[in-house]
């Protein structure tokens, strides 16, 4: 009895060995996916102003360093994480939209630009 469960051990462990090195992994071919990058950067001229006085907020968006033409920017003032709505403007042919804000509370004030992807 003992013999035979030897060997049925030293069986099923040769058969596991055996299955071990037969077994491998085979894979597929590549695949290379271009995940674009979308850039959209904000500027405003002058930098201080008196009361009522203009600000330009010029944005640009850029696709893989390439303008954007035709999207919708939205400009923003912020009120610590707040977004106030300020207005929209679309981009030229150079990825650029301008929006023109009146400064009409004095302090200092923060812009922000935003673009919704497609």
């Amino acid at each position: 009895m003992k013999k035979t469960l030897t060997l049925i051990s030293l069986f099923l462990t040769t058969l596991l060995v055996a299955t071990a090195i037969a077994a491998y992994w085979i894979y597929s071919n590549t695949v290379t996916v271009n995940v674009q990058q979308y850039t959209l950067t904000l500027t405003a001229s002058p930098t201080t102003v008196q009361l009522y006085q203009n600000v330009t907020l010029t944005a640009t968006l850029t696709l893989n360093g390439n303008p954007v033409p035709g999207a919708t920017i939205n400009f923003y003032q912020l009120n610590g994480t707040t977004r106030i709505p300020l207005g929209s403007n679309t981009t030229n042919n150079n990825g650029i939209a301008v929006y023109t804000w009146n400064a009409t509370t004095p302090g200092n004030i923060t812009f922000q630009a935003g673009y919704y992807t497609p």
